[in-house]
């Protein structure tokens, strides 16, 4: 089934309704995962408008600078689904850059530039200008979107139990304990960097916090409110992201594009370990934790591209990526390291 920028490469050749057919058909998986998170998101009370600049800061502000910078660093796959993959990856990276940048000079409201700031070199730079599209297009079977897509949505009634119980504020309700924790730390670091410890003024916070980072930027990205990210916004599309970057990995390992979907359903709906017979909760994604669900699609990206340097693949500009990649994990759940030395 031909791929949209199949016609896009061809020179003067335009996109027509009957090309526009199977373009629409390859969005219609994706569109259905859209639609069931944003239906689990409203059913538990999450405002629409939130959720609408919640998922532009997500495309715009995430993941079109971060493909941009993956196929200009370690090229492109040839589609859409792989390239978004790791672009969201590099895009998480590189917000965590340019978050440490803005707050050295105290510029953390305008961390809205910093994608623009890209996409402006993208668009000026004339051997940059490639990078908008892809030149020699190898589209993936409809299946891998489905099954990759199923997996997304079959994640979701999970989430919907398990992380969106607590009611938004100013509504008042049971919290799981760690929650305010998390949202002292998202706060904290819209206001100062290094962040402090919220509840002790002048004490520097030695913990965990790229994940925090995260969430603060969404919040002055996008606009929602700091409780609404952490509450509500924040889990699907790093578990959509997760599915993705599993995905690729596994094709990119095993050549089979099957791969792709059985690694996402493993990876966020069984969760990985929960596969194997041990006792007790071996899962690899904990809904509460924003470090734990947070730290797996950096990990995978970084599998990819040290599994392309093993091969003898020269990674040339990717091995800034890979650095950047392993900073980002280290600094969001330092146990994760270990796991990526083995």
């Amino acid at each position: 089934m031909p791929d949209v920028t199949e016609f896009a490469a061809a020179p003067g050749r335009r996109l027509s309704a009957a090309a526009l057919v199977p373009v629409g058909v390859r969005a219609v998986p994706w569109l259905l995962a859209l639609g069931v998170a944003c239906a689990a998101l409203l059913q538990t009370g999450t405002p629409v408008l939130d959720i609408a600049r919640y998922g532009a800061y997500w495309c715009f502000a995430v993941t079109l600078p971060g493909v941009l910078v993956a196929r200009a660093t370690v090229g492109t796959r040839g589609n859409w689904p792989e390239d978004v993959a790791l672009g969201a990856v590099t895009g998480l990276v590189l917000e965590l850059v340019c978050f440490a940048i803005w707050s050295l000079f105290g510029l953390q409201q305008q961390l809205w530039l910093w994608p623009l700031v890209v996409v402006v070199i993208f668009l000026a730079a004339p051997r940059l200008r490639r990078h908008w599209r892809i030149g020699s297009p190898r589209p993936l079977p409809l299946l891998w979107s489905w099954g990759v897509a199923s997996a997304i949505v079959a994640s979701i009634p999970t989430v919907r139990v398990d992380a969106f119980a607590a009611p938004l504020p100013p509504a008042g309700g049971l919290y799981y304990r760690d929650v305010t924790w998390h949202l002292s730390i998202v706060h904290e670091l819209t206001r100062s960097f290094p962040p402090q410890v919220a509840q002790v003024a002048g004490d520097v916070l030695h913990y965990h916090w790229f994940s925090h980072v995260h969430l603060a930027v969404a919040h002055l990205v996008s606009g929602a409110p700091e409780a609404t990210v952490v509450l509500r916004l924040w889990i699907i599309p790093l578990l959509a992201v997760t599915a993705l970057i599993g995905a690729r990995l596994a094709v990119e390992l095993s050549g089979r594009w099957w791969s792709g979907p059985v690694a996402a359903w493993a990876l966020i709906v069984f969760q990985g370990t929960s596969l194997l017979p041990v006792l007790g909760e071996a899962g690899v994604i904990f809904p509460l934790s924003p470090s734990q669900v947070y730290v797996l699609p950096l990990v995978l990206g970084i599998a990819i591209l040290v599994v392309r340097a093993l091969r003898g693949l020269n990674l040339r500009v990717g091995w800034a990526l890979l650095a950047l990649m392993l900073v980002a994990a280290a600094g969001a759940k330092p146990t994760a390291m270990p796991l990526v030395l083995a």
